[in-house]
């Protein structure tokens, strides 16, 4: 039931803060804001229904053994622009784009701040350059041959990929993300798992594979952000098996439009 309420907690948190991205992600601009939230909110109500199934569908296991997500460049020393994108990755993760100045950049990667125009032609650029490197780290879990890793992403996101914390900062700074990010491999890679994706105003409920994509999404991103303060509230610990159940979710909300639901479990 903690495990449950603490999914629920990162999904409503993760939709908040995530919406634009999570929207521009899974091509759901032309289903309005109200409805979105009302969507979001039945998937939240769904989450917490799960507790009152005999056996709720999350398996207790050890993670770590998956893969970590490396940095973006082992040596970025050696090569200008790859010293001033991770110095990029990194400056805008922690603080946001908007608090980092070319020289900043150039001061962390000790570049020429010159060469940041030479070889991005301007911040813009190279945020929207970096916002898709920082999330290279979790493509082999997305797009591995024998599909979409679960676990491995799950492990991703919460121990090493800047990508959930580059993207928080990204929105929170008031950058519209259709103007720096284009490709969302990630995402997309999991809606290509359906026959049919609507690309209109569609269904309008969770049948729509865009909520259970963009849902799922929200709620890992939510607990990378939230995670400790989460964790604190509901009485969960770091090793009470976050990630792996969060990966069990996932896949069950990833199959919502499938009709495979879980026994007793039905819309909000």
């Amino acid at each position: 039931t903690r495990l449950l309420a603490y999914a629920t907690g990162s999904l409503l948190l993760g939709w908040v803060a995530f919406e634009d991205f999570l929207v521009a992600a899974t091509r759901l601009e032309a289903v309005n804001a109200e409805r979105r939230d009302r969507i979001v909110a039945a998937a939240a109500t769904r989450l917490l229904a799960l507790s009152a199934t005999p056996e709720p569908p999350l398996v207790a296991r050890d993670l770590s053994g998956h893969i970590t997500a490396d940095r973006p460049f082992d040596d970025p020393s050696g090569n200008a622009s790859e010293a001033l994108l991770s110095s990029a990755i990194e400056l805008f993760a922690e603080l946001g784009p908007a608090s980092v100045s070319v020289r900043d950049i150039s001061r962390h990667s000790g570049v020429n701040q010159g060469l940041i125009y030479r070889h991005f032609g301007s911040k813009e650029a190279l945020l929207a350059e970096a916002l898709q490197q920082g999330s290279s780290g979790l493509f082999p879990a997305a797009l591995a041959a024998d599909g979409f890793d679960f676990d491995a992403m799950s492990q991703l996101m919460h121990h090493g990929s800047p990508a959930p914390r580059l993207v928080a900062r990204t929105l929170v700074d008031g950058v519209d993300m259709a103007t720096v990010r284009r490709q969302f491999p990630v995402l997309r890679r999991l809606l290509a798992g359906y026959e049919q994706v609507p690309t209109g105003s569609g269904s309008g409920d969770l049948t729509d594979p865009r909520f259970a994509v963009a849902t799922a999404a929200g709620m890992a991103l939510g607990s990378v952000i939230w995670g400790e303060h989460l964790r604190r509230e509901i009485g969960l610990t770091a090793t009470d098996g976050i990630e792996a159940a969060l990966a069990d979710l996932a896949q069950i909300m990833v199959a919502w439009p499938l009709g495979v639901l879980s026994a007793g479990v039905r819309d909000a």
